[in-house]
């Protein structure tokens, strides 16, 4: 059994339905496990609503069907990228050990200089109470949502941007599903989780549902469990068995040490647990078929 890892930091499903179709159907895959994650999946498929636009989208054409959208190549940035100059520092980075710690080395203290620039919104006005400042503690210790994550996947989208961005990232994944059983390969849905989702403390979870104004956070997965129903695909959801054994061995599933638990990516019991929903249903799948 080999396995394949093809995901990279920061893509969304158009990214990897690329990749899919440009590289990974040549291995001849008997698999094809899709990670998504809605808390920033969603807005990566949307041209509109994700800030970084140096990327490939699909939009809708006429007939409502997926057209990659590769404008982007022509932007100053992307031009940039594309050139000789660009390539040969590409080269020389991946050759050299040194320049990689040089660049890793810049890029740490640009983004130490940046976070460390007082921002206007921070800055405590001269005639601020002792109340206000008590009030602006509270709530800066108990934020919606850490960074880079959608608080609007945990809801149904009222906006027409997100309703848009839902329509593309379901119509993404179907893709995926065509293209993978076109090539041969069983294709799985995973639905990963957000660190809130599976915070070992229930009453976290209670209270960024309370501020959303819904019953739970679980949109996302149900509303990807419709899609399987609607559309048969097959969904691995990693919600509910993860939030499960977050609560039965008060374990955080994110996060780490040296950084902050309950927040980010799956540390090793994250991946541990998730491995085994994943494992237990290939295997079973896999004893049906056969």
């Amino acid at each position: 059994c080999e396995v394949i890892a093809m995901g990279v930091s920061g893509w969304g499903t158009a990214q990897q339905l690329l990749a899919l179709r440009h590289y990974g159907l040549s291995f001849s895959p008997d698999y094809v496990l899709v990670a998504f994650l809605p808390a920033n999946d969603v807005r990566n498929n949307s041209a509109t609503l994700e800030p970084e636009a140096i990327r490939p989208f699909f939009e809708f054409d006429a007939d409502g069907e997926l057209r990659l959208d590769e404008s982007y190549l022509n932007s100053p940035q992307a031009i940039h990228a594309r050139s000789t100059s660009t390539a040969i520092k590409v080269k020389l980075l991946s050759a050299s050990r040194v320049l990689q710690v040089v660049q890793l080395a810049k890029a740490r203290l640009l983004n130490r200089d940046s976070q460390s620039a007082p921002k206007p919104a921070e800055q405590t006005p001269a005639k601020q109470t002792r109340a206000d400042e008590m009030a602006a503690d509270e709530t800066a210790s108990k934020p919606l949502l850490e960074p880079g994550l959608d608080e609007a996947v945990f809801r149904e989208p009222t906006d027409r941007r997100w309703r848009e961005a839902w329509r593309l990232t379901e119509e993404l994944l179907v893709a995926i599903d065509r293209e993978s059983a076109a090539a041969g390969a069983k294709c799985y849905v995973l639905t990963l989780t957000a660190a809130v989702q599976v915070d070992p403390d229930a009453s976290v979870q209670r209270e960024l549902a309370d501020r959303l104004g819904v019953d739970d956070l679980d949109y996302a997965p149900r509303r990807i469990q419709q899609l399987a129903e609607d559309r048969q695909l097959a969904v691995i959801d990693l919600v509910a068995p993860l939030r499960t054994v977050a609560a039965k061995e008060q374990t955080p599933l994110h996060g780490f040490a040296n950084t902050q638990l309950n927040t980010g990516h799956w540390n090793e019991a994250g991946h541990a647990a998730a491995a085994k929903v994943i494992a237990d249903r290939l295997a079973a799948d896999w004893k049906v078929g056969n």
